[in-house]
């Protein structure tokens, strides 16, 4: 058994395959351990990869030869089968456990990513329990040369980690500087990977064993119930993108300038009945009881994992009464609605502890500072923000 990854070195079509693997035992364990036809296909995917490839069979087949010298990859041949599978022994070999193996497992296929990031994306393999729970992780990892982080580049909030399977990291211009100074690509990482973080919280804290419990228990919201909060937090808050993604897009807006310009005109102009349908929307969800909206929550956030991972933010999606207006915008909206159901479901439960993600508070109390200027006015947040009731602490204000 290695005991580091010192006598470990592979190519970039090994580095998928064996990515691929990992990946597929976790997430689709049906049809684990996988033909040549069905490695070929997880390796081509075109979301959740970068960079993005078209391997052939042959280019697969000396990959698992290659592989299986390293004692990584093992073939398998079922009774009854026509044809042999494969399966990977990283764990085995390498000495891996579920965390390390999830966190390598993303790293070969997606390239170098924040710890935010790698939890985020190994919700389906390993169900981490914060961010630093990551870093605990990737520092065991670095430890035994399987990682490195990366110094952060101009731009960059947070330093990025990469595997060294291949030896010393050689980033592509894209990821080590020109990804960075794109404006649009921070955009992207930034927003999709925040309202991520926020539906991984809102899926965790819908299916935890405590809402259950207070499932029919009226809510600190009123005339809902602990289940209505959760259906709505559901719906608003993973599954609606998934929805709106799904249809055509529209071919005139948009009808909003921003994401509160969407919060403003939208929630400010509910009246009584309007409130009342989101109400009874969110107890109609909840009628199929807690089980049912838990696996259905999951379900979505699988759905809409796949479909933000290579989205345009600039495309216009049609979303309350048709009215269109940018994914990236809508998303912010999303997060916002995150933050704060998960809120309210926290003070609706007793003992209940839910994590809602940093980034997510800050996105969202960022955007309630710009909601608030433009339904009061600018010298109104700054009284609210630093005078009404914060005299004492901003005294020369």
């Amino acid at each position: 058994m290695m005991a580091d990854g010192g006598d470990l070195v592979l190519d970039e079509v090994q580095v998928r395959v064996l990515g691929c693997l990992v990946e597929k035992e976790s997430t689709t364990p049906g049809s684990y351990p996988l033909t040549v036809n069905s490695l070929r296909n997880a390796c081509n995917q075109a979301t959740s990869r970068d960079p993005v490839v078209d391997y052939d069979d042959r280019t697969v087949e000396a990959a698992l030869l290659g592989l299986r010298d390293l004692r990584l990859a093992r073939p398998v041949r079922e009774s009854g089968a026509r044809v042999t599978k494969f399966r990977h022994a990283a764990d085995e070999v390498v000495g891996l456990d579920p965390a390390e193996l999830a966190t390598l497992g993303v790293l070969m296929l997606r390239g170098p990513q924040t710890l935010g990031e790698v939890r985020t994306r190994t919700t389906r393999q390993h169900d981490f329990d914060s961010v630093d729970a990551v870093g605990d992780t990737m520092a065991a990892l670095a430890a035994r040369g399987l990682v490195v982080q990366l110094a952060r580049t101009p731009g960059q909030k947070e330093a990025r980690w990469t595997h060294l399977l291949q030896g010393e990291p050689a980033i592509p211009p894209d990821q080590a500087g020109a990804r960075d100074d794109d404006a649009a690509g921070r955009a992207h990482e930034t927003v999709v990977d925040t309202y991520l973080a926020g539906a991984v919280a809102v899926v965790a804290a819908v299916g935890d064993p405590d809402v259950a419990l207070w499932w029919d228990e009226p809510s600190v919201l009123e005339d809902q119930t602990v289940g209505g909060v959760a259906g709505h937090l559901a719906r608003g808050g993973v599954w609606l993108v998934v929805d709106y993604l799904a249809e055509d897009a529209p071919s005139r807006g948009p009808d909003f300038d921003s994401a509160a310009d969407y919060i403003v005109r939208v929630v400010d102009g509910l009246d009584d009945a309007g409130h009342r349908a989101v109400r009874d929307r969110g107890a109609s969800i909840a009628a199929a009881g807690p089980r049912a909206v838990a696996d259905e929550a999951r379900q979505r956030l699988d759905e809409v994992v796949a479909r933000l991972s290579d989205a345009d933010l600039d495309q216009l999606v049609a979303v309350y009464g048709g009215m269109t207006m940018r994914l990236g915008d809508y998303l912010a909206t999303r997060i916002v609605e995150q933050a704060v159901h998960l809120d309210d479901l926290a003070r609706s439960v007793d003992g209940l502890a839910l994590e809602i993600p940093d980034v997510v508070m800050d996105a969202a109390v960022t955007l309630g500072v710009e909601v608030l200027r433009r339904r009061r006015g600018r010298t109104t947040a700054i009284r609210a923000l630093f005078r009404d009731g914060y005299g004492e602490v901003f005294p020369v204000l």
